[in-house]
């Protein structure tokens, strides 16, 4: 009898705790708070006081929220932890701060993620972290 018990459990547990089909799911329609940028030649991140942000939306768009500018693009997730990034496109990229420039030309070089509570990790040429807000 606990035979036939466990062999029930083996076989329906992967339905009882859901699978995340979708590996976007945790990222669209929240805001991501970049908190900082870590170049592959430096030890440490540099952090801004800026309110730069990330959105995801659900039609496989993003929003950058920069220092004076809003820039968007589209994003692909192939699996759980890979993502590609289309270039941004911003109307006036001249007036933001050196650190928002910096942000929205490193994010089409990201190729992998990992979400971790409430924060999420890019990484490509440089790895950025944000905080969900």
């Amino acid at each position: 009898m606990s035979v036939k018990i466990a062999w029930l459990i083996v076989l329906f547990l992967p339905f009882m705790t859901g699978c995340d089909k979708d590996p976007s799911a945790k990222l669209v329609l929240t805001r991501w708070k970049l908190e900082g940028i870590k170049e592959k030649n430096n030890w440490f991140y540099t952090k801004t006081e800026e309110n730069l942000c990330l959105e995801f939306g659900s039609d496989s768009t993003y929003q950058l929220s920069l220092s004076r500018n809003d820039c968007g693009g589209t994003y692909f997730v192939t699996d759980i932890d890979h993502i590609s990034f289309g270039q941004p496109h911003c109307p006036l990229a001249c007036c933001d701060s050196e650190y928002s420039l910096k942000f929205a030309s490193f994010l089409p070089g990201m190729r992998s993620l990992s979400l971790h509570s409430d924060q999420l990790m890019l990484e490509g040429e440089v790895k950025m972290i944000f905080s969900k807000l």
